[in-house]
């Protein structure tokens, strides 16, 4: 029995693969960042990169702000380095970058205002405040420069500076540990009782006030008018410390101060009598031909304020030099010093005719009596001192019209003739 071929084809045989087309590579296409190892250079770099960022961030908080930065701090501060990297930017210009950001932050602000201000790093409290406020403040939207001004006049609330400026402000100098520590103390109990800070201050002032050293200052601006050397204030702070010591009050402490100072050859200058320039108040004219010697010791007299400007004195001093009608005065300026001690002002006889030895016992706030001639015989003559141009204030006796002398003109009068030459020079006692 012929199969029906029913159902069944010839197999048909599966096509040959053909090789895959590729496309042709540029001859220069090839290079290693397509690979694996490359990729991992590049982060590798990024991460080292990365790495320089933070430490730089972290050496910026250290020198900046004593401290290592949050980690939200570091984060933030590490974005913007590597916004600065992507700028172009050299890791000079990143610290540089850095310290400027920092120092614009309520918490540099804070510490810097704690140097400037008092001289010293704030307390973790204190940090802590300063750093609430100045951050209340940058959140009312205020400026960097109103920032600080906030903290510096916060800061200048305190018992702390109050004290310092007052003691510059009274003794122009900065207060010692210990006396900044005193102050500090009695300033903080004035607050706490509810003293405001001008309370608080004229506190520290009134307390500083009654101290030795405030009490020499004044002294010695009192009674001369200058501030005590250093020398001198160390003796006079020494003085009125051991007064007080000994439990005087701060009024025997001053007075006992001013009896010291008022020893002083400088305060004896400065307070002794002087004879008046006043030539109009002064001048007397002699009454007769032969009184110009007892008249020029009257004028000396009233000049040193022991006698009055009149005639009255002028006869007191005739008899009191023997002068008389025929002999004028029967001596020379030894005769008038003499008589003017006695009259109770001081008095030295100087041989001398010369101006420039005149010129000096005026100078020394002196008058002087000279004997000289005017074509006539001797005679008496009373300079009371030197002008504002620097001639002699001439009270002549005999000739009240002649007011002035150059040393010229008092040197032809003391050299000519032949009487005994010289002056008295007497001033108050």
């Amino acid at each position: 029995m012929r199969i029906p071929a029913f159902g069944f084809r010839r197999p048909v045989a599966a096509p040959r693969p053909q090789p895959r087309a590729v496309a042709p590579r540029p001859a220069d296409s090839f290079t290693p960042a397509a690979g694996p190892r490359a990729a991992t250079a590049a982060a590798r770099a990024t991460a080292a990169a990365q790495a320089a960022d933070v430490s730089a961030v972290k050496t910026a908080y250290q020198t900046h702000l004593n401290r290592e930065p949050s980690a939200a701090e570091l984060d933030k501060a590490v974005a913007f380095a590597g916004v600065l990297h992507a700028q172009g930017k050299t890791d000079e210009e990143l610290r540089n970058s850095l310290a400027f950001v920092i120092a614009l932050s309520p918490e540099w602000q804070s510490r810097d205002a704690y140097r400037n201000s008092l001289g010293r790093e704030p307390s973790a409290d204190e940090l802590k405040s300063a750093v609430t406020f100045a951050t209340s403040l940058t959140d009312q939207g205020k400026s960097v420069e109103e920032m600080r001004a906030g903290l510096n006049f916060v800061i200048a609330m305190s018992p702390e500076w109050q004290s310092k400026s007052a003691y510059n402000d009274m003794l122009g100098r900065a207060a010692s540990p210990e006396e900044l520590a005193n102050a500090t103390t009695f300033a903080t109990s004035l607050r706490d009782q509810g003293k405001s800070v001008e309370e608080m201050r004229a506190g520290l002032n009134f307390v500083i006030a009654m101290g030795p050293e405030w009490q020499s200052k004044s002294a010695y601006n009192d009674m001369l008018g200058r501030a005590p050397s250093p020398e001198e204030l160390a003796n006079a702070v020494t003085f009125a410390t051991s007064l007080r010591d000994q439990g005087k009050s701060v009024e025997e402490m001053r007075a006992g101060l001013n009896f010291v100072i008022a020893l002083s050859p400088e305060w004896q200058e400065a307070h002794r009598p002087k004879v008046s320039l006043d030539r109009d108040a002064i001048y007397l004219q002699q009454p007769n031909g032969w009184s110009c010697g007892p008249t020029s010791l009257s004028m000396a007299l009233a000049a040193s304020g022991v006698r009055g400007a009149d005639q009255g004195t002028v006869w007191e001093m005739v008899d009191a030099l023997g002068a008389r009608a025929g002999v004028g005065t029967p001596g020379g300026v030894a005769l008038i010093a003499d008589v003017a001690r006695r009259m109770g002002v001081n008095a030295e006889a100087n041989g001398s005719r010369d101006a420039a030895d005149m010129r000096a016992a005026l100078e020394r706030g002196h008058g002087i009596v000279v004997n000289g001639d005017i074509g006539g015989g001797g005679h008496f003559i009373y300079i009371a001192g030197l002008d504002m141009a620097g001639n002699f204030i001439v009270c002549d006796p005999w000739r009240p019209g002649i007011t002035s002398w150059g040393d010229g003109e008092l040197e032809a009068f003391t050299h000519f003739g032949n009487n005994p030459p010289g002056f008295a020079e007497i001033w108050p006692n």
